[in-house]
């Protein structure tokens, strides 16, 4: 069994059958992957890798295997609850478990909407589109969406880039659950902005990107990533989606905090400077001209110095 660990999580890799060959090694530097692309075959293996950007390898001993095998890979809190998690994918019948994920994604898929086209290529890209936004919300606090599975220029990564697009960015958050909600899943709406007002800030604003428990990870200031929350609160409401939820405080500090910091950005979201862009305008101005029609507003909203600070850059009200 192959294991890779590190703080409060760890990785198993099982096999059906036995491995012939495991390595374990640093990733770019004597990793398999590394040793396989030079020489075409293993020609060291390696059992440990401490403290670093480790991969691993295994060559099933295919000769054992009568026709097909399976492989596990399970996650535990420590190497052997996720051994445990891993033998036990190994013995239960996969046909079962396949059956299992099959139904339990049908079942998702069937409280989206459909496109009424004939399937193909267009419907196809909808439901996989949909299925992978899907998989980026969190198991453990519903409406917590990452900004991707994906690590941006991953293989320049080092073992101490940590976060990136695996932690939770308010605005791509955002636009992740009003990507969901055209499709039909309206709750994926109501599960974000319960998310979203479980990590404001008391000062009204959300890190500029933070890890499932709320904890701050970079710490820039991004307007739309602060106004984007109110967009979404004000979507679910003129769909009547709200459900009874109150979503006036949350909004509240959030406008406030745009009134009082913005209409410039601590950092823009490409240029990483501190600027006033046409680009930046659409999100951050948006939520101040909702209140012609939405019912969550009280007298902030009815004040010309809510527009009047928004307008003037360097002014204070």
């Amino acid at each position: 069994m192959l294991f890779a660990a590190r703080w409060s999580s760890a990785l198993a890799v099982y096999s059906g059958v036995s491995f012939a060959q495991t390595s374990c090694g640093f990733v770019g530097k004597n990793d398999a992957y590394a040793d396989l692309k030079a020489h075409c075959e293993l020609t060291k293996t390696y059992n440990q890798a401490k403290d670093g950007n480790v991969g691993l390898c295994g060559e099933p001993d295919w000769k054992a295997a009568e026709t097909t095998f399976v492989i596990a890979i399970a996650l535990g809190s420590n190497p052997a609850e996720a051994a445990q998690q891993a033998r036990a994918g190994i013995l239960t019948q996969f046909e079962e478990v396949k059956t299992r994920f099959i139904s339990d994604w049908k079942s998702a898929q069937a409280t989206l909407k459909s496109l009424n086209v004939p399937e193909g290529s267009a419907h196809e890209m909808y439901r996989i589109s949909t299925a992978v936004l899907q998989t980026h919300e969190s198991k453990r606090f519903p409406g917590g969406f990452i900004a991707s599975l994906s690590l941006l220029w991953g293989f320049a990564r080092g073992d101490e880039d940590t976060g990136a697009y695996h932690v939770l960015w308010p605005r791509d958050l955002c636009e992740t659950a009003m990507g969901l909600m055209p499709c039909g899943d309206m709750d994926a709406g109501r599960r974000a902005l319960f998310f979203l007002a479980c990590t404001q800030k008391a000062n009204g604003s959300w890190s500029q990107n933070m890890w499932l428990d709320g904890t701050e990870h970079w710490g820039a200031v991004q307007m739309d990533g602060i106004a984007m929350p109110i967009l979404l609160a004000d979507q679910l409401r003129r769909a009547g989606e709200l459900n009874g939820y109150d979503a006036w405080p949350m909004i509240r500090n959030a406008a406030q905090f745009l009134v009082r910091m913005g209409p410039g950005t601590g950092e823009d979201r490409w240029r990483l400077s501190r600027v006033t862009r046409p680009s930046q305008w659409p999100a951050r101005s948006r939520p101040c001209w909702q209140r012609q029609t939405s019912q969550m507003q009280t007298a902030l909203w009815e004040k010309p110095i809510f527009y009047a600070r928004l307008l003037t850059p360097g002014t204070t009200p």
